[in-house]
This record gives C-alpha cells, structure tokens and sequence, in this order.
C-alpha cells in the first residue's frame, strides 16, 4: 500500500462536513448505504473511522499517477522505439525468420512488463506484472477435484498481490489469434477469475466484422485491445525491415498506461467499498 504522508481522522459524526469541506463524492447509493471516492486532495491517504473500525482510503490514485505521466509516456516510447530498431538490426544482421518471430513475443512481454515496472517505481504502488509462463493458475473442476489444469496468458499483473489483470501480447492480432487469446481469457472467467483481460499488440490485422462476432461468440471476454503503431499489418512489409519500420505514437502507448492507472485506482475503490457507511 502507499505510504501516508499526512493521516487524518475522520469521526463518524463528521462525515458529512467532511466529505463536504474535501471533495469526497459519493459514487453509489444501495440499500441506504454509500461508497466513499476520494477526490482532489493533496494528501496521499486519509483514515475514515467507522463503527470503530480503521478504513485506510487511498486519495485520488489517478492524481498522484498523473504527476508522473509524461515520464512514463516518454519512457515507455523510447522503450518501443529502441526495440522496434533493435529488430531493424536483428534482420539486417540475417536474423532467420523463426528467430525473430521468438524474439519478437519475449521483446513484447518485457516491454509491457517495464512499463508497467516503471508506473510502480514512479508512483509507488504496489504493483507487479509477472510473465504467465512462472506463475500458472492451478483450474480445478468443481465437479471432480482429481482434474485440473495449468493455465496462463503472457502477463499477471497484480495490485498488493491482488490478481486484477492478464494480459496478452502480440506483435500482430489476427483472427486466430484474436479467438485463442478470448479462449484463455473465457477459461479465466469460468473458473471465477475476477481479472480485466486485455491485449497489447503492435499491428492491427483482424477485419473488424470478424472481432466483433468473435466477441459475440465469447460473450465480450476481452476488455479492450491496445494497438501500439498505426496502419494494418502488411506481410509483404514487415516493420522488421527499416524501409518498413514504423515510428510509435505517443497517444497509444498513452492509452495503455491510462488503463493500467485507471484499473490501479478503481482496485483500491473496490477494496474499500465493503466498508459501507450507514448514514441513516
């Protein structure tokens, strides 16, 4: 969790005022029971106190992440860029096509992972993105104990050892790619795996038609998909060939980490919305 620099009390009594005097909104009201978001505040915690019991209440995630923002914009593109160019020189140095095509997925991997890395050294949050292959889930029939399965996508990602996120990595998305990535995730949710399910890709090449009956056959699984370069992929024009590279955009590397922050923010309003206020 973060660290506090400033702690506050806050009484029961005082809730109301409180929440008033410090921008606290309430975002849900159920069975006369409210949810408390905290909102633009320079303190990075406060303490609500309720029914005698301590609630740790992160203060605005999203604002402390976007002090930081443009570093890890800036950092997550010379990043993607060093790698594009890495296997410009790859293929010039004759690098065959199998060995690019493996280089390729492990580059992808550890660049999603260094991002992500990066996100928790500047904000200092608890956050971990693990590759898939060393932290496999162990899915167990509900029905028969004695069969199980391992299973796995490309990365973990993790907010105080809370798995909240998979996330699939590619160089390109086509259709058979697209439908085995939605069946790992599917096979995720079957098993009551609570995780947004995402896909970080460099090149576009599935018709848009054909994604969305994907979706429709597998009911939505995926949350969103990050492409990372402009344009479909051509593979008569391999980005691996310098006359065919193409440069990375800023705004799309930008959406990605805005989803990381945002499912970052929304994790800790969820951990704290079991302690509902009875204001009746």
């Amino acid at each position: 969790m973060f660290r506090p620099i400033l702690e506050k009390t806050i009484k029961y009594s005082q809730i109301k005022s409180i929440c008033k005097h410090r921008k606290i909104k309430v975002i849900c009201k159920q069975n006369k029971k409210q949810v408390i978001e905290m909102l633009v505040i320079n303190e990075k915690f406060s303490t609500l106190v309720i029914d005698d019991k301590k609630v740790s209440l992160p203060i605005d995630t999203e604002l402390k992440v976007h002090s930081h923002l443009n570093d890890v914009v800036n950092f997550s593109m010379n990043k993607l860029n060093k790698l594009l160019d890495d296997w410009c020189l790859l293929n010039d140095n004759g690098c065959s096509g199998g060995k690019m095509r493996e280089n390729r997925g492990s580059a992808i991997e550890n660049l999603v992972i260094e991002i992500i890395d990066e996100i928790a050294n500047k904000t200092k949050i608890n956050l971990t993105a693990k590759l898939g292959k060393f932290d496999k889930k162990n899915l167990i029939l509900p029905h028969n104990i004695e069969i199980s399965k391992l299973h796995q996508v490309d990365i973990h990602v993790y907010v105080d050892d809370k798995f909240i996120a998979v996330i699939e990595c590619k160089s390109y998305l086509d259709h058979c790619y697209y439908v085995r990535a939605c069946n790992d995730f599917e096979l995720f949710k079957k098993f009551d795996y609570n995780v947004k399910s995402v896909i970080f890709v460099l090149e576009d090449s599935i018709d848009e038609k054909t994604k969305r009956f994907t979706d429709f056959l597998n009911n939505n699984v995926c949350d969103d998909i990050f492409y990372m370069l402009d344009g479909k992929r051509s593979s008569s024009k391999p980005i691996y060939k310098k006359e065919y590279k193409k440069q990375a955009k800023d705004e799309k590397i930008l959406k990605f980490i805005s989803f990381i922050f945002n499912l970052v923010s929304s994790t800790y309003v969820t951990g704290i919305s079991k302690h509902l206020v009875n204001l009746n």
